[in-house]
């Protein structure tokens, strides 16, 4: 298997991230904090295949959708509740042309900016 650079060097922050995270939590005896570094880790390794990346990503859909199910008096839950066929496909068509054309997300910054600043003084 060939390693992409660029998912190297995303595993090896992520995994810093993570390790930095799972520390903290035993420190401070917080089983969420520690468990987000273990996530983190946990995904570090997971960068390297392409199928264990989508069979998370799947089960973490799955999760979601659960928790959603769930929670039958969030508003997500009603929004839903309240649309047509029709409307719940247009709004997956329009999540799935986002996702397969993003270019800024709802907090502004460009998706396609892979420039690190972090790198620039190297």
């Amino acid at each position: 298997m060939k390693i992409d650079e660029r998912h190297d060097d995303l595993s090896q922050k992520i995994f810093k991230m993570g390790h930095a995270l799972s520390k903290e939590g035993i420190n401070k005896n917080d089983y969420v904090i520690t468990s987000v570094g273990n996530f983190m880790i946990l995904i570090s390794g997971l960068i390297y295949d392409e199928k264990d990346i989508n069979l998370f990503s799947e089960l973490c859909a799955m999760f979601s959708a659960k928790k959603v199910m769930e929670a039958k008096d969030s508003q997500v839950f009603n929004d839903l509740r309240d649309m047509d066929e029709d409307e719940i496909i247009k709004m997956y068509e329009k999540m799935k042309e986002d996702m397969t054309n993003p270019t800024e997300n709802d907090l502004g910054f460009d998706l396609n900016d892979t420039e690190d600043e972090d790198d620039e003084d190297l």
